[in-house]
């Protein structure tokens, strides 16, 4: 239902997130490998070595099936496509009348609220 409310369909890209550093990875590079763990390292120039390490977090995981195993991400990031996100907005009721609210508001005596009220 979410899915459906949020638009999020075959032209929504989806990423991988490691667990503990947030990093973002292509499902196509995660689920080529049999594990994956999380490459990323915070601070690569650090003049402590033991801050330069990679994050190590396991990325996938081996879901049990009927034949066999099947490798998942942890945690998924889906990100709509720009031009569903864009009629989504469009689609709120009222939304077309708020961009227009701007040019019709009461002036303040004194109160600038940005460059269209005065010489900045």
């Amino acid at each position: 239902m979410m899915r459906k409310m949020l638009e999020f369909g075959k032209h929504s890209k989806r990423y991988a997130v490691c667990p503990s550093c947030n990093k973002l990875y292509k499902e196509s590079e995660i689920l080529s490998t049999s594990e994956f763990k999380c490459n990323h390292v915070e601070f690569p120039i650090h003049p402590r070595r033991n801050l330069r390490k990679p994050c190590g977090t396991e990325v996938t995981d081996r879901v049990p099936t009927t034949s066999g195993f099947i490798i998942k991400p942890k945690m998924v990031y889906p990100l709509p496509s720009l031009k569903a996100q864009i009629i989504a907005i469009y689609r709120r009721p009222g939304f077309e009348s708020l961009l227009e609210k701007w040019t019709n508001r009461d002036k303040e005596a004194g109160l600038y609220t940005n460059i269209y009220d005065g010489e900045i």
